[in-house]
């Protein structure tokens, strides 16, 4: 980032200007896991994340779950300070462990959405058996074939077994439950590596009874579905099994679970124009995705069950640009 412009958001004088200009505006972020000791992917910096918190707290950055966010939006009320909101998708260990004391610790109200049988030591996420079974085979290179289509892939090096892993995943995502379990079926025996039934310890959930405990410190829990299938490879049928399932666990171990609910990946593919209607038939709230766009109040007014996200950046200069006017105004003038 330009040293300037950097020098231009973290003075107070300028900010507090510019806030005035571009007019009240929120950031929502999204969490995934904590930098895993093997690199095997990109997760959050615990030290950036307390960073980032501190210079939000000595900013004067007001914090808000995304319940309070959605219920001022419905109220018609508005945000007197740069408002940040923190929410973590998918329900680790790890998360809670590392990420959620962080993000209580400077009072940040964080959302936890968790895949209800993942918790329920039912099953763990597709795609956390994918990354299971390409960072365990011993095979350099490989073809797999499935639902009609041919993939070269590559596990020759760290880097090569991250793009590879993410092929895997964006091709999974297409697929329904039956071919789904096919293609898990042939990645493993293609990369001679056998998936556990149950999670292994570097992908193991959290509790309920941990859950509960940061709910009582401050920490929101809510439905992020029952087996995170994306919702654009279901029937209608299924999505609302998948949402009065999951909705009702939650609703069953929490005292004061989130009314929002979480898209499974989230991306504009990934779900279709009709799937709001059936979250909002179930009894959810609203929506969010991990469309990446900043937002506010009108905005999340006018389309509750399909509120955009930003993903927590990797650097504090990002952090500083994400939370403030200048990602306002890069938006408008986009």
């Amino acid at each position: 980032m330009n040293h300037l412009l950097l020098q231009a958001m973290t003075n107070r004088y300028v900010d507090r200007w510019m806030t005035k200009l571009v007019g009240p505006f929120v950031t929502i972020y999204t969490l995934h896991r904590p930098n895993p000791a093997n690199h095997s992917f990109h997760g959050v910096d615990e030290e950036l994340l307390d960073r980032s918190l501190q210079f939000a707290v000595e900013r004067g950055y007001q914090f808000a779950s995304i319940d309070e966010l959605v219920e001022s939006a419905v109220k018609q009320q508005e945000l007197s300070h740069p408002t940040l909101c923190f929410t973590l998708d998918d329900g680790y260990a790890d998360q809670v462990a590392r990420l959620v004391p962080v993000l209580l610790k400077h009072q940040a109200k964080p959302t936890l959405f968790t895949i209800t049988d993942f918790v329920d030591r039912v099953d763990w996420p597709w795609d956390a058996k994918v990354s299971y079974v390409i960072w365990n085979t011993h095979v350099t290179r490989f073809t797999l074939e499935s639902a009609g289509k041919r993939l070269e892939l590559n596990c020759s090096s760290p880097g090569h077994r991250v793009n590879t892993r993410r092929a895997l995943s964006q091709h999974a995502k297409t697929l329904n439950k039956q071919a789904l379990h096919n293609f898990l079926q042939e990645l493993q025996y293609v990369c001679g590596v056998n998936v556990p039934e149950s999670a292994p310890e570097e992908y193991a959930p959290a509790t309920w009874e941990e859950l509960r405990t940061c709910e009582q410190r401050g920490l929101r829990v809510g439905a992020h579905s029952r087996s995170h299938l994306v919702l654009s490879a279901l029937s209608d049928e299924e999505i609302l099994q998948e949402l009065t399932y999951s909705k009702h666990r939650i609703e069953s171990e929490l005292n004061n679970p989130s009314r929002v609910f979480c898209y499974p990946s989230g991306t504009a593919r990934d779900f279709s124009a009709t799937h709001p209607r059936l979250v909002e038939q179930v009894g959810f709230s609203s929506a969010i995705t991990t469309i990446s766009k900043p937002t506010n109040l009108h905005m999340i007014r006018n389309n509750l069950y399909r509120i955009d996200r930003i993903g927590f950046p990797e650097t504090f200069d990002k952090f500083v640009r994400y939370s403030s006017w200048i990602e306002v105004l890069r938006n408008k003038l986009s």
